[in-house]
């Protein structure tokens, strides 16, 4: 590790007695075009900053327009799905940092600093992030860009621990291996230990597939950003679009139909089913497990065949649009009724193909001989490590850590949700609850598939006029892998500005403290049981 990075799980600076509470701090700021977004002056940012190390506001994201940094964050006392955002004019090319309170922020940070040439102070991890010295000018995305820099021939890391340096060996993995393995470097300090060669340092080297997604979306309609969120990660891409379309109507004040909605969810849960099955075959592949990940690929083309049938795509992507869906790959001017009921004959289909096959797989998962003994105790998460990266979705309920937005959606509200958890941490917990809501999602299907015909659908998709003047919106979802926040500003007939927040890289700071203290041997299934979307992280 270099002098620039402080090891994940390093205890915050001690809350000074009689802070503010940090959501009252933001609020007592000026408003800045909407209801959740305020502006603070410095003074009052490092009195966030402060107030932080002690408070449970959620930290989701923090992000840089050139003019302005800026953050948000989720109240948990309010339920987890509203949003406060803090916005710092900047004076200048640095600001106070907020990883040292939020250990999530780091990666924004760095970010920020690689796009923007804009510098934490006190931050966690100076490392670049996208930044790989490869681009014709540094910070691209700021007034006044640098020149370009170049990388040297051998990538650079931190220092490694002593007993690596000692009697241990390097091991790395990626970026380039010639098969399906997500674009990045992983390099592991690995030591001798008592059970053999153990992992002592991790370093994670990303943004080998960054796309500048959120600033190509800028200057654009709002139906072409929402083809460019569907290409995040094709793991979350009917999120990401929902995400980013429930933005965009809040800030239109535009309001979707019902059955849009209900359509919206079905998909996304049709998503998670594709999601969890690709990530257990990688797992039980990783395991030695070939029968049981053989069984689970052919689950999952299986369902893909089905959608790619009836949807006319395998995948989900551009099934959502700004208003509503776009089944089929028409936003309008298709018979409404119609497509409710191709979606809910996907959504039954589906359901009962989960109460045959999917059913019988779960079987075969826990009597394999040696796979979940061998799952047991690896990769290890703790419940106060997640709630300090804010972390949900399978890693987080993993290890006992609650949150899930569906069950504060409209569009759930017709069926009994019933959220999974677990308490172990280890990869075990994170197969076993995978497959858990590989169930309920099959189960949810088949309510929202009913709900679809049983709804007067007059129409799928309301017109989305696109606003002049300056609107802001967020929206939220419960992806596969956790939760994904976008917050879109609109105004002249275009998108302003685009915000994202994905789970990602805050899986990745997990999975990093993870693997320390791991076998050599079991490295691979340690990674696999995360299933870390790189495309997600690198955006």
């Amino acid at each position: 590790m270099n002098g620039g990075l402080i090891p994940f799980g390093a205890p915050p600076k001690e809350d000074a007695e009689g802070l503010r509470d940090s959501a009252a701090l933001i609020r007592s700021g000026r408003a800045a075009g909407a209801s959740w977004r305020f502006e603070l002056d410095e003074m009052e940012w490092r009195g966030l900053q402060e107030s932080l190390s002690a408070d449970p506001l959620s930290f989701i994201g923090l992000w840089c327009d050139g003019d302005a940094v800026q953050a948000l964050f989720a109240d948990p006392r309010q339920g987890g799905d509203r949003p406060l955002m803090a916005v710092l004019k900047l004076d200048g090319a640095r600001y106070p940092g907020l990883s040292g309170p939020r250990p999530a922020a780091a990666s924004f940070e760095r970010r920020i600093n690689d796009l923007w040439g804009v510098e934490a102070m006190d931050a966690r991890d100076t490392r670049p992030l996208v930044d790989h010295a490869a681009w014709t000018a540094s910070a691209p995305l700021s007034a006044r860009p640098g020149a370009a820099t170049y990388a040297p021939e051998i990538p650079e890391f931190g220092q490694l621990p002593d007993a690596v340096v000692r009697s241990g060996t390097l091991a790395t993995r990626g970026p380039a291996n010639g098969g399906f393995a997500a674009p990045a470097h992983l390099r592991l300090g690995v030591a001798p230990g008592p059970a053999g060669p153990a992992v002592a340092s991790v370093e994670s080297r990303v943004g080998y597939t960054h796309r500048g997604v959120a600033s190509r979306m800028c200057g654009g309609t709002t139906l072409a950003a929402a083809d460019l969120a569907g290409r995040i990660s094709v793991s979350m891409a009917a999120a990401h679009q929902w995400a980013f379309c429930m933005a965009a109507e809040r800030a239109a004040g535009v309001s979707a139909p019902l059955a849009a909605e209900v359509a919206r969810a079905a998909l996304c849960e049709i998503e998670r089913v594709f999601a969890h099955l690709t990530a257990l075959a990688r797992l039980a592949q990783a395991a030695d497990a070939a029968l049981v990940s053989a069984r689970l690929f052919a689950a999952r083309e299986t369902l893909m065949r089905l959608c790619g049938k009836a949807l006319g795509k395998r995948t989900l992507m551009d099934c959502i649009c700004p208003g509503g869906v776009a089944i089929g790959g028409v936003a309008s001017g298709g018979d409404a009724r119609s497509e409710a009921q191709v979606l809910a004959w996907v959504c039954q289909e589906l359901a009962a193909f989960g109460r045959s096959e999917v059913a019988a797989l779960r079987g075969v998962w826990r009597t394999t001989p040696g796979l979940l003994a061998r799952l047991a105790g690896l990769g290890m998460t703790r419940r106060a490590e997640m709630d300090a990266l804010g972390l949900g979705g399978v890693v987080g309920r993993a290890c006992g850590r609650g949150g899930d937005l569906r069950l504060g959606q409209a569009a759930y509200g017709a069926v009994q949700l019933r959220p999974c958890a677990r308490t172990g941490g280890d990869a075990r917990a994170r197969a076993d609850l995978r497959m858990d809501e590989i169930l309920e999602s099959l189960e949810l299907l088949d309510s929202l598939g009913a709900t679809l015909l049983a709804e007067e659908a007059d129409a799928l998709c309301a017109a989305f006029p696109t606003p002049v003047d300056p609107c802001w919106g967020f929206g939220a979802v419960e992806a596969a892998h956790g939760a994904v926040w976008y917050v879109v500003g609109l105004g002249k007939g275009r998108v302003e500005q685009v915000f994202i927040a994905d789970p990602s890289p805050s899986i990745l700071t997990a999975q990093e403290a993870a693997l320390v203290g791991a076998r050599a041997l079991d490295v691979d299934v340690v990674t696999a049981s995360f299933a870390v979307s790189a495309a997600a992280v690198d955006q």
